[in-house]
């Protein structure tokens, strides 16, 4: 399950110095079904608006997969109380958290001990090469630093080849359960496909983005009057 939130972009009112509509949503991948959704509070944001979510569905036996802004351990122990496991991008919003992940993947002499594999995928002009590792051997960071049921961390190297440039973007992630590359993979691929697949129809095939529906339906014209 992958969950993410969107911005209904043209939505503000300048005027009332109101911000656009934001969106908590939840996305099955596999299904192409979307879970649920929930708005966020003007005055609050995602991070707050997700735990509402969560507690619609039922995760009894899921994986669900969020980027770096939803890596709070409030969180993480919801999706785990819910039943389910969690695979949570890693970034600087951690600290040293993030930073001491970071360095142990990185590592030449643990990455001997790590698992990993490779995926090669292409299309239009563009090649992707994706590098996962992961390490189970993590009883000194759960001893650092407390998290919910954290059993694994891993990294996700892509790599993308299009019209003669190469760029490379390397990401850390937590994991509830300890879980092979090939399924790290699959649950990070199952995040980006709420972007991807669910985002990109409305923002581009229905352009709502451009939408300037605010405050409900527009309201009637007054009847015309004939005149005598």
């Amino acid at each position: 399950i992958a969950v993410d939130g969107k911005t209904l972009r043209r939505s503000h009112m300048r005027a009332g110095e109101t911000s656009p509509l934001h969106m908590a949503g939840a996305f099955a991948p596999g299904a192409g079904l979307v879970l649920g959704q929930t708005k966020v509070d003007g005055k609050s944001n995602e991070i707050k608006a997700l735990p509402a979510l969560l507690e619609l569905l039922d995760l009894r036996g899921a994986v669900a997969a969020a980027d770096a802004m939803h890596a709070q351990r409030e969180t993480a122990a919801l999706i785990i109380g819910r039943g389910g496991h969690y695979v949570l991008a890693l970034k600087a919003n951690q600290g040293s958290l993030h930073k001491e992940a970071k360095e142990w993947l990185e590592d030449p002499e643990a990455a001997k001990e790590m698992l990993s594999c490779q995926q090669v995928d292409g299309g239009h002009g563009r090649t992707g090469t994706r590098t996962a590792m992961v390490s189970h051997d993590i009883a000194w960071l759960r001893d650092l630093h407390w998290w919910p049921d954290l059993a694994a961390i891993g990294k996700v190297e892509a790599v993308r080849e299009a019209g003669g440039r190469t760029t490379t973007e390397t990401r850390c992630y937590l994991m509830s359960r300890k879980l092979s590359p090939e399924e790290l993979l699959t649950a990070v691929r199952s995040h980006w496909a709420i972007k991807n697949s669910l985002h990109w129809v409305p923002d581009v095939q229905m352009r709502e983005d451009d939408l300037r529906n605010r405050t409900g339906p527009p309201r009637a014209s007054p009847p015309s009057v004939a005149s005598p």
